[in-house]
């Protein structure tokens, strides 16, 4: 019975009128750009995404109403009525526009029809809501305050009125916040939360592309074709660098669809911060997918079969999904400490730096300092993996331990 041994890499005499690094890096990575985009299930992914983002974006702003006021209608008013509305209206944050009718009729015609939400008809002294089907709560409670509001007016006289008005100024609670929210944080949230998820996703599927790549070439044998004439690790780079590089074309088409449909629907007006998050997702992305990268293709060059590499790269995997939930559940608590001590530490801090900007949390050395730490782990992650994968990526049989193959 005969054992599979590591086959040995080719050595640097062996390998005769070897192109260029440059050369055989770009050639390589052009490979792996033209494999990937002539493929069908990357079509098919890149099309469905694009279609959730801008279908969604359009769904959301058609189910929030977009930017048009609330059509409402009104009969038998008068200008104090009105002004009742206008009030109750501002007191619950939304405008609407009022459609004045003649009669009652006229005003339940124009509901039934769907014209406008709904009408407050004051007839006799008496008020009247009418809805079509079933009655808005927020309408009614509306037509109620307006309703009382404009009872209490017409019943007092000018000088009652005037005491009455003078007295409910009196007694307004003034609110201080001593750190208030920025008025567009409802915004900056999105802006986070879009960010995070595209970043966090871009680089797990990335790695993952990374690994399934390395495997098949194994199992397949092309790989030792390969290595006769380029050196692993030019093959290392050539893919992780086409992958990137397509990658890093996904994700900007991804953010500029949804700037683009979220500006011309008029969701976003922090055009600035979304296109400043956007430029250092870019940077984040880069030295991401640099850590994950390399450990991807190193943990699949310990293995020679498909159904191995989810076990060989589990803990990878369960470090990028932590790294994901970090910069989810870090929008909702930007301030919280672990925030702050994670956005320190690679690779949490390339989905919660994005974040602290977009939520205007971060001062310039937590934008700097994280910077240059994830450089660093990074150029070690690099120089680990590029170690393992030139000891590995030969070997057939057994799957091989991390450990096994740094000490090789």
């Amino acid at each position: 019975m005969t054992t599979q041994q590591t086959k040995p890499a080719p050595t640097e005499e062996s390998q005769v009128a070897r192109p260029g690094a440059a050369r055989t890096v770009g050639l390589i990575a052009r490979r792996e750009i033209s494999t990937r985009m002539h493929g069908k299930a990357f079509r098919i992914t890149s099309a469905i995404t694009l279609v959730v983002i801008v279908g969604g974006l359009i769904l959301i702003h058609a189910l929030s109403g977009g930017s048009e006021k609330t059509s409402i209608g009104v009969a038998g008013g008068d200008a104090a009525l009105d002004h009742s509305i206008q009030v109750a209206g501002e007191s619950t944050g939304k405008s609407y526009d009022l459609r004045h009718f003649a009669t009652a009729e006229e005003a339940q015609r124009h509901v039934e029809d769907g014209d406008v939400k709904g009408a407050l008809v004051l007839s006799a002294g008496h008020y009247t809501a009418y809805f079509d089907k079933e009655g808005d709560p927020t309408l009614t409670a509306l037509f109620g305050a307006a309703a009382r509001q404009h009872a209490i007016a017409t019943s007092l006289d000018a000088t009652a009125q005037s005491q009455l008005q003078h007295a409910t100024e009196a007694s307004a609670l003034t609110v201080h916040e001593l750190a208030p929210p920025p008025a567009d944080q409802g915004q900056r949230l999105v802006i986070a939360y879009a960010a995070v998820a595209l970043l966090a996703a871009s680089i797990m599927v990335s790695g993952q592309l990374i690994a399934q790549g390395v495997v098949e070439e194994k199992a397949s044998r092309v790989v030792e074709i390969l290595l006769a004439t380029v050196s692993p690790t030019h093959l290392l780079w050539g893919k992780i660098l086409g992958i990137g590089a397509l990658a890093v074309g996904q994700l900007v088409v991804y953010a500029a669809a949804g700037l683009i449909t979220a500006q011309a629907l008029g969701m976003l007006s922090l055009a600035l911060t979304a296109y400043s998050v956007i430029a250092l997702s870019l940077v984040w992305f880069v030295l991401g997918f640099l850590f994950f990268g390399t450990l991807y293709a190193a943990a699949a060059s310990l293995v020679s079969r498909q159904e191995e590499v989810a076990s060989a790269s589990a803990p990878l995997t369960i470090l990028s999904m932590g790294m994901m939930y970090a910069g989810i559940f870090g929008v909702q608590f930007p301030d919280a400490t672990w925030v702050k001590v994670l956005s320190y530490i690679p690779p949490f801090s390339a989905t919660l730096q994005p974040m602290l900007v977009a939520t205007v949390h971060a001062s310039g050395v937590q934008l700097v300092l994280p910077i240059v730490l994830a450089i660093v782990i990074c150029a070690v992650a690099v120089v680990l993996a590029g170690r393992i994968y030139r000891r590995s990526v030969l070997h057939a049989g057994a799957r091989l331990s991390w450990r096994r193959a740094l000490g090789r």
